[in-house]
């Protein structure tokens, strides 16, 4: 992949025995951003998931608590559930 070359001679160097060119470096920085991007991302969606889910739990207990299940509500035993009237 060749890059244009507005400033000149791109800058060129040795790490460690092994070439290195300014094209490498910001490919290397735009790597390193984009990783960090989704991991505060993936960070960010995990806690407000973990909220949720705890906001959720604290709604089925106060359900619960509300509405027990051992005494269900009047019409739900008999046999003449109540109904919309018809209209016409």
């Amino acid at each position: 992949m060749t890059f244009p070359r507005w400033f000149g001679e791109s800058w060129q160097g040795h790490v460690g025995g092994i070439g290195v060119r300014a094209p490498d470096i910001s490919s290397l920085l735009l790597i390193l951003a984009v990783l960090a991007i989704v991991l505060y991302r993936f960070i960010r969606v995990s806690a407000t998931e973990q909220l949720a889910s705890s906001e959720l739990e604290a709604a089925r207990t106060v359900q619960q608590l509300l509405i027990p299940a051992s005494n269900p509500p009047p019409w739900a035993s008999s046999s003449k559930a109540p109904t919309c009237p018809r209209v016409r």
